[in-house]
């Protein structure tokens, strides 16, 4: 039996007889099992395995594939010690240091881990972190995602709050600050002028954090947005705030009328356009050409998930030879990460991505064919392969 490209492989509770069946192990993120597990799979050959976590054989094991929030509620219900692997960020809500000892045997966190000051060393000692260990101070409720505070979700707001993103545009908020006695600013702070004036003594921004003073009105979209040149000059606001990714379609430039500045992550668009857009973007704007990410292909390539979202930009490709796409690839990963296809050779991928390909695909002189998949039946070697958990 072979085991090939796994997320994360349990061998707690496998019996002897399926560990000695075991030919192969390769390409596993995490590895959990016991003591006696790990011994008896050894006559097993092993490769390219991320992390191994041992765990007590009865021990739990809580696995998130996205951001976990551990608070008093959640560690009181849990049965005892329990062991946790989190593909994201964890956010650690409990400032009772005898309750995380009593219920973590240990944590391992593939992303940030967000945790009050008066805990952060003891947590180091629990587990093993790929991402930053952020202290947050005690006492105050954490909000991971943006936090966009309006004049009604304000009064009902803890009196001390941190977050990793603040975004406050109202300026009615510039009056109304009693019922908060601090506001924790992290990573980056976007806010009103006079709201910021009038907050300026309950602000606490990280050393680090990034300010941003807009003026008003602002006009606010919490994720990526596409707009054309035309329907940038339209708009009202004094300031266009994008929480991401702000794309411009057009070459054509026409100046905005009333818009004053743009406050997002990057702006795409043509080097012209760009050029044209500089002197609106506050501070810190990163600036992409829409055409930086042109591929021509005249081999074999193929794509995978992990490739794809390692670009900076969408890909334009010139296909002239073989271009395939394996099955980790999924049509939202698709559409985000290629912007046009022109193919004059062949294009292989499984079957669900064949409708958003053709969307993609402007220009098709060659083939684009499903990759047939070949059933397990016909296979005469019994193996695992590209799984995201298995237990033996």
């Amino acid at each position: 039996m072979k085991i090939i490209n796994i997320g994360i492989l349990n061998i707690q509770t496998a019996t002897p007889e399926t560990l000695e069946q075991c030919e192969e192990i390769s390409n596993v993120g995490f590895m959990v099992g016991t003591d006696q597990s790990f011994e008896q799979i050894q006559p097993c050959r092993i490769s390219n395995i991320g992390m191994t976590l041992k765990i007590p054989l009865g021990l739990p094991l809580i696995f998130k594939e996205e951001s976990l929030t551990l608070d008093d509620d959640f560690l009181n219900s849990l049965p005892g010690k329990t062991g946790f692997i989190v593909n994201g960020d964890c956010i650690i809500q409990s400032e009772d240091a005898n309750l995380i000892q009593e219920k973590i045997h240990e944590i391992v966190i593939n992303g940030n881990t967000y945790c009050p000051s008066s805990i952060k060393g003891l947590l180091s000692t629990l587990g093993r972190f790929n991402g930053r260990m952020i202290a947050y101070e005690n006492g105050a409720t954490f909000f991971k995602k943006p936090l966009l505070i309006n004049e009604t979700l304000l009064f009902r707001l803890p009196k001390q709050i941190s977050t990793n993103r603040l975004r406050a545009f109202d300026p009615l908020l510039a009056q109304g600050t009693e019922s908060l006695a601090s506001i924790e600013v992290l990573d980056s702070c976007w806010i009103e002028k006079d709201v910021f004036t009038s907050w300026n003594n309950k602000l606490h921004l990280d050393l680090s954090a990034e300010l941003q003073l807009l003026e008003s009105p602002v006009r606010y979209h919490e994720s990526d947005e596409t707009f054309t040149i035309k329907e940038l000059a339209s708009i009202t606001e004094s300031t266009l705030a994008i929480d991401g990714v702000l794309t411009i379609t057009g070459n054509e430039f026409t100046q905005p009328k009333l818009l004053t500045a743009i406050c997002c992550k990057t702006l795409r668009a043509q080097q012209e356009i760009l050029n044209q857009l500089k002197p609106l973007l506050t501070p810190g704007v990163k600036a992409e050409n829409l055409e930086s990410n042109k591929r021509v292909n005249h081999g074999k390539l193929i794509l995978s998930a992990s490739q794809l979202t390692q670009f900076e930009n969408p890909m334009r490709i010139k296909n002239h030879a073989s271009l395939v796409f394996d099955d980790s690839v999924t049509p939202e990963l698709v559409t985000k990460w290629i912007a046009q296809i022109e193919n004059f050779g062949v294009v292989k991928a499984p079957e669900a991505l064949m409708a958003v390909l053709a969307e993609k695909t402007v220009k098709n002189f060659g083939k684009i064919k499903p990759i047939k998949l070949i059933k397990t039946e016909e296979s005469k070697e019994y193996a695992y392969e590209n799984l995201g958990y298995l237990a033996l």
